[in-house]
């Protein structure tokens, strides 16, 4: 049940650009410091960032990757 969760989860956060992932991870964090929310929503709200978190790291490993191959090129 939680792995589809999850992967449901992964599937809306692909859709979103770098920076749209990281305003929706902001939102994320600000809503679970405001300590209001039941815990049920808290738990999907932090599984939310993490997924979030994920797909940005993904982000940028792939352009760190991209850049390195670009460094690469030009010095050969």
């Amino acid at each position: 049940m939680e792995e589809a969760k999850i992967e449901a989860l992964r599937h809306k956060a692909v859709a979103l650009s770098f920076e749209e992932a990281m305003e929706a991870l902001q939102e994320a964090v600000a809503q679970l410091e405001e300590d209001q929310l039941p815990l049920e929503e808290a738990e999907a709200l932090y599984l939310w960032g993490r997924v979030l978190a994920a797909h940005c790291q993904r982000l940028l490993d792939e352009a760190e990757l991209r850049l390195e191959t670009l460094d690469d090129a030009a010095f050969v």
